[in-house]
């Protein structure tokens, strides 16, 4: 019943973001589902961010910017161009580690490690003081660094291995040009970067939604929030353990 209610405008989305990507390609149904659960994630995290009362113009830029370089992705993957994909994507975790940098009012070290880490200590310190209104939770904290912090600070690190890897030496331009052109699926690399897309938004979701609890828990609509949230990786149900 709630699936139907909100789920709607996503499904139309998907039937003309799918329709735009195909461009005449065949595409067995796997793959179809594949995309779904892709374009699926992204939407509801732009729904979560609608709904999240964020005003700032740089952060607010810096959130738009993070969500077309997901859509980026998606667009590459669909046209084989595996590495620039997990080039753009790596270029997303570090503009949304840039977000929360501006939104907690710290400091940009222009990299995404320290960024990433100050502005991620900073906000789960504030989840357990003000959503949770504790001077401290051991348990919560280990829970979030385990399950979200390290892994996507890792999966940049195999995001940069990817993007530093040497490439192909081409003579003529046109050689390079058209091996982009006449790439071909690749399974492997396929799935490799596809599992890449689901942890990232998987895990900046969940590190979004900790940043601006304390206004959606306020202020937005909870079955809404709820639905919307119930889409992402199976950790989160023992995040919600930790919801006021």
């Amino acid at each position: 019943m709630v699936e139907d209610i909100y789920s709607g405008n996503s499904e139309k989305d998907f039937a003309i973001f799918f329709g735009m990507i195909l461009e005449e390609k065949e595409i067995n149904q796997q793959l179809k589902s594949k995309y779904k659960a892709i374009h699926k994630r992204i939407y509801n995290f732009k729904e979560i961010i609608n709904i999240s009362g964020t005003q700032e113009a740089t952060a607010q830029s810096f959130l738009l910017e993070t969500l077309n370089g997901l859509i980026d992705v998606t667009d590459l993957l669909s046209k084989n161009r595996y590495k620039l994909a997990s080039t753009i994507l790596r270029n997303s975790m570090e503009t949304f580690a840039k977000y929360l940098v501006v939104q907690n009012q710290l400091q940009d070290y222009e990299g995404f490690t320290n960024n990433f880490e100050s502005a991620t200590s900073h906000l789960i310190n504030n989840y357990i003081s003000l959503v949770l209104r504790r001077p401290r939770n051991k348990d919560f904290k280990r829970l979030i660094n385990t399950s979200y912090k390290d892994p996507f600070r890792n999966l940049y690190g195999e995001l940069c291995d990817i993007v530093h890897a040497r490439d192909t030496n081409y003579s003529e331009y046109h050689h390079y040009l058209e091996s982009i052109r006449n790439s071909n699926f690749n399974q492997i690399k396929f799935e490799k970067v596809f599992n890449f897309i689901i942890s990232c938004v998987d895990k900046m979701v969940v590190i979004f939604y900790l940043q601006n609890a304390e206004f959606l828990l306020e202020n937005a609509n909870q079955v809404k929030l709820d639905y919307l949230l119930s889409n992402f990786d199976e950790n989160f149900s023992e995040v919600r353990t930790y919801f006021p």
